[in-house]
């Protein structure tokens, strides 16, 4: 990332933090309201990068049921499964491997 490309990014990342700010005001309104800010600053993150990265509107702050952020949080929270599918697939001949299914993203279902 240049200079350059970081300053033109900026608006978006400012318009997507303004989207949370909503957001969080929509939210807790003027009472005392519990906030996951983890979930919130994901959701942030998801967007900023969909945006400035690939274009792409996810609208993960908006939409609590995004399939975007949804098919996201799966691939990240593989952990152990997905390392022993990593092993076992470079271990294994391709066809065992694929007649049991076995691989880091046999399972998945994409867009």
């Amino acid at each position: 990332f240049s200079s350059g490309k970081m300053k033109n990014m900026f608006p978006l990342v400012m318009e997507k933090a303004d989207a949370l700010m909503k957001k969080l005001h929509t939210i807790t309104g003027n009472d005392e309201t519990t906030v996951d800010m983890k979930d919130c600053l994901g959701r942030l993150t998801v967007d900023v990068m969909g945006t400035c990265a690939f274009g792409f509107e996810s609208n993960c702050i908006e939409d609590e049921t995004a399939e975007f952020e949804k098919k996201l949080a799966k691939a990240s929270n593989q952990g152990l499964e997905l390392f022993l599918g990593l092993i076992a697939r470079n271990i294994l001949p391709t066809k065992v491997a694929d007649y049991f299914n076995i691989g880091a993203m046999a399972r998945w279902h994409y867009f």
